[in-house]
């Protein structure tokens, strides 16, 4: 929820840029009206004022563009500002008209660090209002994000794949899952950095910890647990370390560099886990991939059987995990740490060919091997996907659903 008081401060600093960007924009458009040949596309004014072509490109979209948010997002620092400014001086261009310009450009700049503190600022409080600047805000950040968290942590891999597949079971009263985990492009940059994979569960109830290998054996060796034909040759050597309701799955070995990336798919099964109907608590129920290990991309899907909550439509929502770890969806403590991210849920549509994934190859047949095992038909899943670029470190990525009534209940 938005604070009233955050609202109204948000709408007064978004009318102070109104006013200061469309100073900016008429002043430099009169400069650019004074140039020789008044040049109007970017390759000729950066011809005249023998600039780069890429400021002016930013200069002319800015002033093309009418909403002012819009043009702030666009348009250059000061700095680059006053280069155009002291190369319209050297071609002529009037005092009066020049002096105009500086002024606003001095504004700008007097706005930025008296409200703002530096143009970072500025684009997270664009990014409120334009759905387009707020998702070249955030992935250039998440980037970041990635690239520090790569070389502090030591492990870096080009997608972090998490898959659930919900089915009905043996127990009339709940539903049986199958999750595939991968880290694809897996390496190590430092040699002593720590490679896992970690599964929490969120359980819904006390009961016995099920957790179980394709072949329904306990998860307590490797054997099963593996997807080896869709992982790197020869397989990485993986270490299973049991830590409460936490599994750890923990790759041995200090190679690193390019040469030593691995693919590594895991998949597991979990009997009876999921209600059919809403419980008499009203908790509800969800699947969710933490992000532990600096990724490129995460792959985040759930496919449900036809007859899983057909009526169901997931929500998506971000914990921040770094204070208070893995987030339960029930607890109300924990909605402060949901982030605000721009990423949204996909719906694939029904039937194994929908669910295809560019960035994660043989994945079809990833998903058709678990089915073959378990003796269900991939074509009877409807899916949902998330996909987000340079996934936050230390955030855990939810899709949230709501179980039916009982009928009758």
């Amino acid at each position: 929820m938005i604070h009233p008081h955050h609202s109204s401060r948000n709408a007064q600093i978004e009318a102070e840029i109104d006013g200061i960007i469309s100073a900016v924009r008429e002043s430099l458009s009169d400069v650019f009206q004074s140039l020789p040949g008044k040049p109007r596309r970017a390759q000729e004014l950066a011809r005249v004022l023998a600039v780069n072509k890429n400021l002016t490109s930013k200069v002319e979209r800015a002033i093309r563009t009418t909403d002012a948010l819009a043009s702030a997002h666009v348009m250059p620092g000061p700095d680059g500002l006053r280069t155009l400014l002291r190369a319209a001086a050297k071609k002529g261009v009037s005092r009066g008209i020049l002096a105009a310009a500086e002024r606003a450009v001095d504004e700008f700049e007097h706005f930025i660090r008296r409200e703002l503190g530096d143009r970072d600022m500025l684009d997270a409080i664009i990014s409120e209002s334009l759905p387009q600047a707020r998702q070249r805000f955030e992935l250039s950040n998440k980037q970041a994000v990635y690239k520090a968290m790569g070389n502090l942590k030591g492990v870096v891999a080009n997608v972090h794949l998490r898959t659930y597949l919900i089915h009905p079971g043996a127990d009339p009263e709940r539903f049986d899952y199958a999750m595939i985990l991968g880290l694809l492009g897996l390496r190590r940059v430092r040699p002593s950095a720590v490679v896992r994979l970690t599964n929490v569960h969120m359980q819904q109830m006390p009961r016995d910890d099920t957790r179980l290998t394709l072949d329904s054996e306990p998860v307590e060796a490797l054997r099963g647990l593996e997807l080896a034909q869709f992982c790197a040759l020869p397989p990485p050597k993986i270490e299973v370390r049991h830590i409460g309701t936490s599994v750890d799955y923990v790759i041995t070995g200090d190679a690193i560099g390019p040469d030593s990336a691995v693919d590594l798919v895991l998949a597991e099964l979990d009997r009876a886990f999921f209600c059919r109907y809403q419980p008499e608590n009203r908790r509800r129920a969800a699947a969710f991939a933490e992000v532990e290990q600096p990724a490129k991309l995460l792959v985040f899907d759930l496919l449900l059987h036809d007859d899983v909550w057909p009526d169901c439509r997931p929500e998506f929502c971000v914990y921040d995990t770094i204070v208070r770890g893995a987030a339960d969806i029930n607890d109300p403590t924990r909605f402060g740490d949901r982030l605000d991210m721009a990423e949204s849920i996909q719906f694939l549509g029904r039937g194994l060919a929908r669910f295809r994934a560019i960035e994660v190859p043989n994945y079809l047949e990833m998903i058709g091997h678990v089915c073959n095992k378990l003796g269900w038909n991939p074509d009877s899943f409807r899916g949902y996907r998330v996909a987000i670029q340079y996934p936050l470190y230390g955030s855990q990525a939810c899709m949230i659903f709501d179980a039916p009534p009982r009928p009758g209940g």
